[in-house]
């Protein structure tokens, strides 16, 4: 919370710790795993990533699911008719299962952020608890962000 403070609510630490054969990464009040360009990074040359983002101010979360350097399925979960990557369907019977309809009634679906964990639980095979957290974090500061795609073509393509 300190660091939280010092930058002005952008905070720039990530904290990491181990679960089964994956590392979790927390990020408080920020929002680097959660772009393109970051999970292409962490998951080039045959690696895997899930990434969940709980935005409140803005309301606006997403989930991405990237496998060996590409977007595999990705979707804000209060949009989940809004699906992109190379396979936006791979996991719909995952998220009916869950709760979280791939083509629901309503245009915006509230509350929608405990089903993303939970898929991400199931993509991961972890089980996201409080406990998570109560062992040693190893932890950093990001000093140089991965750079922006170009504004050029698709930026999932790279």
């Amino acid at each position: 919370m300190e660091r939280v403070e010092e930058t002005d609510g952008c905070c720039d630490m990530v904290l990491v710790t181990r679960a089964g054969d994956w590392t979790i990464a927390f990020e408080y009040s920020g929002w680097e795993g959660i772009r393109p360009e970051t999970l292409r990074e962490l998951t080039r040359d045959g690696g895997e990533a899930v990434s969940v983002m709980r935005h409140d101010y803005a309301a606006s979360h997403d989930f991405e699911h990237a496998v060996d350097g590409r977007i595999r399925t990705a979707f804000r979960p209060q949009t989940p008719q809004e699906r992109w990557g190379t396979h936006p369907d791979a996991l719909n019977e995952d998220m009916r299962e869950l709760g979280l309809e791939p083509e629901p009634d309503e245009e915006y679906v509230s509350g929608s952020v405990p089903a993303a964990l939970a898929l991400a639980s199931r993509v991961s095979g972890v089980l996201f608890t409080p406990a998570l957290l109560n062992g040693p974090l190893l932890g950093g500061i990001i000093t140089d962000a991965v750079p922006d795609d170009p504004r050029e073509g698709d930026p999932l393509a790279l």
